[in-house]
């Protein structure tokens, strides 16, 4: 899965990109805006998605980063008010959940914007009684078409990714492995 997310990454960055090098296999690679995401989903003890058990309440749900907080939401959130950019996939914080609960899929966060690959991110995020720091390290893309590196430490543990679900079969997909969902769990106490 690590695979489809960085080519999701991949494509998404060649698509916006104003200056970009093909890499091959019809995908680009820009050397300036290599912005990217985080991705975790918040479980119970028996590893059983809190997000679609019948009590989870998304008004307890927070995420600060940089001493402001985000609450989750379908829009791009601005981070710097003076900047000269937009929100979008630089300048905000996307703070919502991918994909949509109506695909069918279990759900999961994404925190998205505002930080390059090569980078480092630290958020906290609260639910109820809960509170994770999180911090994420990032490598440089290397544009070669070999997958993004990154790694996520919780209250100064580092998680390892649990496969979580995988994408309905289509014949885009090679093999069952690019099917994967890999994603940082945060469990509740």
């Amino acid at each position: 899965m690590k695979k489809v997310f960085a080519l999701i990454l991949a494509v998404c960055i060649g698509l916006t990109a104003c200056e970009r090098r093909d890499i091959g296999g019809g995908f680009f690679f820009e050397e300036r805006l290599q912005y990217m995401g985080c991705t975790f989903i918040i479980c119970d003890k028996d590893g059983n998605n809190v997000c679609m058990q019948e009590d989870f309440n998304i008004d307890e749900l927070s995420l600060e980063y940089n001493g402001k907080i985000y609450k989750p939401s379908k829009e791009y959130q601005r981070v710097d008010e003076n900047s000269k950019y937009p929100p979008s996939y630089k300048n905000s914080i996307y703070f919502g959940t991918s994909p949509h609960t109506d695909m069918g899929y279990p759900v999961y966060w994404l925190i998205y914007g505002d930080l390059r690959w090569g980078k480092n991110a630290e958020y906290i995020v609260r639910y109820k009684d809960n509170e994770w720091h999180l911090y994420y390290k990032t490598w440089p893309l290397k544009g070669d078409g070999s997958p993004a590196q990154h790694e996520l430490w919780v209250n100064g543990e580092k998680v390892e990714e649990v496969l979580c679900f995988m994408f309905e079969d289509h014949p885009d997909y090679a093999d069952d492995s690019e099917r994967e969902v890999w994603l940082y769990p945060l469990y509740v106490e």
